[in-house]
């Protein structure tokens, strides 16, 4: 399967199952995130045991949004304006970048490269994306 086939239109079915799960997630994900913020009001800190628990909240700020959204381009069936996605290219690519960012830095402070290294895939994918699409309304072009 070449990268731009993940392009192609998704069926009803396939996106009707994708919205429901897509609830249940943004629903977890936004219970976690309130848990945590009761958790440091309750707690007057940022820290758990010495380590940073704000930084797992952080990333519960951004999924909880960018889940919502997910949620509602799902259940309407709509794509961002002339792509192919649910989601702006610019929210894929900056998800990767921050994605990339947080690899590099866990490798960089517990001194294992090779977790870096190996957790890159996925974001640089995701850098990647607008190429793909670009390609992929190339080769629509051309049928």
């Amino acid at each position: 399967m070449a990268q731009e086939d993940l392009l192609e239109p998704a069926g009803r079915l396939f996106r009707t199952c994708a919205a429901a799960l897509m609830t249940i997630a943004t629903i977890l994900v936004g219970t976690l995130l309130l848990v945590l913020v009761i958790d440091h009001i309750a707690r007057r800190s940022l820290y758990y045991g010495g380590k940073p628990l704000w930084v797992c909240t952080l990333v519960f700020v951004y999924l909880t949004p960018a889940s919502a959204w997910l949620t509602v381009r799902l259940w309407t069936g709509t794509p961002t304006d002339d792509r192919p996605t649910l989601m702006p290219l610019w929210f894929i690519e900056l998800y990767g970048l921050l994605s990339c960012v947080g690899f590099v830095a866990i490798g960089i402070t517990t001194s294992s490269p090779s977790f870096a290294v190996s957790g890159l895939g996925v974001p640089l994918a995701m850098l990647l994306i607008r190429r793909t699409v670009r390609r992929a309304a190339e080769r629509d072009r051309a049928i």
